[in-house]
This record gives structure tokens, C-alpha cells and sequence, in this order.
């Protein structure tokens, strides 16, 4: 079972991945309007109601928590990259992917109002979960509606990272290497820019964890989570494909794997 901030930080994984599967059924319907975007957002938030226990008793744990020294360095360093990312959210995308491709398309669909195909020299078309999820943020906030989500939806890897430390690492350590993490340049440029690496590796974390919980625990709660987020990886890039099969060899190597 998932202690409370791993319900919070695991939600927010899984719902960044559920707004673009949604959203690909308003795309295909003609619906990229305000009003499609309103009630897709409204329908997500409806989710807090799942969670509001576990807000109660995070927010609880915070006021009962006493950060050493350290911890406070850490915490304030992790502030200034914070505000480096804010800086960066809220300055015009630079990157030739982000102009190209991943922002370019969510703006071209918003203009459609609808979802259509773009075909590609190299592979014909690409997934486009991430992109998808980025229609209503640009379509009700505009350009830096869109930055600024970005933004937060890069920190949900941290976010993800620390509370799966927590698993095995005191807060110390679990902090050490979330700052090791948002200070790697790779991470500062993909998670302030429309490139998808960063937001696959929240579906790749829960994927992994929660395959290892089903072959502890032989639960099928645990298989369909891992596959749900095999699922969005595959929906954001092609390379899913290759992490999906190595999933699931796992998986039918088990007892009872195939069942």
C-alpha cells in the first residue's frame, strides 16, 4: 500500500499522463474549444476528493517534521533551482524541438479545434501523449499558460523521485539526490521545455515500482497500475514499445504470469 505523500505524488504521474488520454478523445471529436477544456480540467480535479485524506495527513507529517541543518541546505538550494525554473517558465521557448514540434503542434491543434493527422519523413506519424496534454493548458492559458505547466509537470518527477527514496533512504539522502537530479543540465533543459524525456521517466518510476509490488505481492492491482503507465509511455514514444516488452517478460515469467 502506498503511504500518503506516494498517493499524492503518484496521482500527480498518472493524472499528467490521464490528460492527454483524455484529451486525444476530445481531439477526435472536434471538441479543442474552452469549453472541452474547462471540463476536461474540472473532471481531473473531481480526483482530489481521493486524495483528500492523504492530504490531511502529509500535511500533518510537515508541521510534525523537524529538518536538521542539512536538510535546510538542501531545501534551500532546491529553492534556488526552483526559482532558475521559474525564471526559465516564464522567458519565450527557445529550443528548436519545443518550436518545431512539441509546441508547435499543440498550438496548430487549438487553432483546428481538433486532433489531425501530421505526417513525418522518418516514422509517418509520432505518439503524442505529452503534447496532447499541453492543448488545454495552451488553449485557456496561452503561451505562458503553457510554459508554466510545463514547468510544474517537470517537477513531478522530483516529486516522484523523493517519495521513492522515502522507501528506503532517510529525508537527508531522499533530498540529496532530488538535487542531484534538478541540477543535471540534461533534466534543467528537458523539464523547462516542451522536450518529453523528463515526463516519461514519471510513467518509467511508477511502471518499475509497481511491477516490483506485483511480483512481491502477486496482486493484480499492482499489474494493471505498471500497465497503465507502460500504456502513457508508449502514447508519449515510440521507445515505450521497447519498455512494454521488457515489462511484460517479466511479468509472464512469473508464477501464473500469463493469467
Amino acid at each position: 500500500a502506498l503511504v500518503p505523500h506516494e498517493q499524492l505524488a503518484w496521482s500527480l504521474g498518472l493524472g499528467s499522463g490521464v490528460i492527454g488520454w483524455l484529451g486525444f478523445f476530445l481531439g477526435i471529436g472536434g471538441f479543442f474549444n474552452n469549453a472541452g477544456y474547462l471540463i476536461l480540467l474540472t473532471t481531473g480535479l473531481i480526483g482530489i476528493v481521493f486524495v483528500k485524506n492523504a492530504l490531511i495527513q502529509c500535511r500533518q507529517s510537515l508541521k510534525a517534521w523537524t529538518p536538521t541543518q542539512y536538510e535546510i541546505i538542501c531545501l534551500l538550494a532546491i529553492g534556488i533551482i526552483a526559482v532558475l525554473f521559474l525564471s526559465n517558465a516564464l522567458v519565450p521557448p527557445t529550443d528548436a524541438d519545443s518550436l518545431a514540434y512539441h509546441f508547435h503542434l499543440p498550438k496548430f491543434f487549438n487553432s483546428l479545434g481538433q486532433l489531425e493527422f501530421v505526417p513525418r519523413a522518418v516514422d509517418a506519424a509520432s505518439p503524442m501523449l505529452a503534447q496532447t496534454a499541453y492543448i488545454p493548458v495552451y488553449g485557456l492559458g496561452g503561451e505562458l499558460g503553457l510554459t508554466l505547466w510545463v514547468m510544474v509537470n517537470g517537477w513531478i518527477a522530483a516529486i516522484l523521485l523523493f517519495t521513492l527514496c522515502r522507501r528506503f533512504l532517510p529525508v537527508a539522502w531522499s533530498l540529496s539526490i532530488v538535487l542531484l537530479l534538478i541540477s543535471v543540465p540534461a533534466y534543467v533543459y528537458g523539464a523547462g521545455s516542451g522536450q518529453i524525456e523528463v515526463r516519461i521517466s514519471i510513467f518509467v518510476m511508477i511502471a518499475s515500482f509497481s511491477l516490483s509490488a506485483a511480483i512481491q505481492t502477486g496482486l493484480l492491482r499492482h499489474v494493471i497500475i505498471c500497465a497503465i503507465a507502460v500504456g502513457f509511455f508508449m502514447a508519449a514514444k515510440y521507445t515505450g514499445l521497447l519498455f512494454a516488452f521488457a515489462c511484460g517478460i517479466v511479468i509472464v515469467m512469473q508464477k501464473r504470469g500469463l493469467v
